[in-house]
């Protein structure tokens, strides 16, 4: 028998999209050399919602609307897990793959970078693993959590740490990442930059948890806003802080 001849080798892409898929907000950009964190990286929205007038806003189409009274939110992602993947592709491809996006790529020439919540369910992994392989079909992939991408960066230059000049590598053998979400937030240990899964731990409060307490207060005391939490997060956003002295800060 004929010997098969060899496939020709595979050319990765040089292009690299880094999406960090929130709950709230879609963080995403070109993985470059010279990337400026304040200006390559984009915020989306990752929502689908329906004003006063039952006009549809998709994603970053929401950077145009000039009324959010009493607009009404849908979220693909629950609890900090992607569960829709219907709602989630129409903001992808409004986001990634129209004329008017942004960070337009083809994804046949674009290596993918996503992160998801620690200890996702299997069967959420899975689906999203046959979304980007057989509905986009991007030319190569990589799934991770995000406190773990937190590894690949200089930390030890943030506390202003010294070390040798010609060390090979910057990266710090010990992490603990505190992240805190829309919707929970996770304590995660890295070590030698992997997570320590068994260790994660998670609490179900995060920036919903907070706005809708804010709705409560302000509709309680003042006027009823339950139904403007678009508002009460641009307020939270805009006044509310973390209290270095809170006994002074109530004087």
């Amino acid at each position: 028998m004929p010997r098969q001849p060899k496939p020709p080798p595979r050319i990765v892409p040089d292009t690299t999209l880094v999406v960090d898929n929130g709950a709230h907000t879609i963080k995403a950009g070109f993985a470059t050399d010279a990337a400026d964190p304040d200006v390559d990286c984009r915020q989306i929205p990752n929502c689908l919602a329906r004003s006063r007038d039952k006009r549809v806003w998709i994603g970053a189409q929401l950077e145009h609307c000039k009324d959010f009274g009493e607009m009404s939110f849908r979220r693909p992602v629950e609890k900090g897990y992607l569960v829709n993947w219907e709602a989630e592709k129409e903001i992808w491809d409004e986001s990634f793959f129209s004329q008017k996006a942004v960070l337009k790529c083809d994804p046949h020439e674009t290596n993918l970078i996503l992160t998801e919540a620690p200890n996702a369910l299997p069967a959420l992994q899975s689906n999203t693993d046959q979304m980007i392989f057989e509905e986009f079909e991007f030319a190569s992939y990589y799934r991770c959590t995000g406190p773990t991408l937190n590894s690949y960066n200089d930390i030890q230059a943030i506390y202003h740490a010294s070390y040798p000049p010609d060390s090979p590598s910057h990266q710090t053998e010990a992490i603990l990442v505190v992240d805190s979400g829309y919707s929970h937030t996770t304590i995660n240990p890295l070590l030698n930059n992997r997570p320590i899964h068994a260790a994660v731990r998670r609490l179900d409060i995060g920036g919903k948890f907070l706005t809708n307490y804010l709705k409560e207060l302000v509709s309680m005391r003042h006027y009823d806003m339950m139904d403007e939490t678009h508002l009460m997060n641009q307020v939270k956003e805009a006044v509310c802080y973390v209290s270095s002295d809170f006994t002074a800060d109530l004087d």
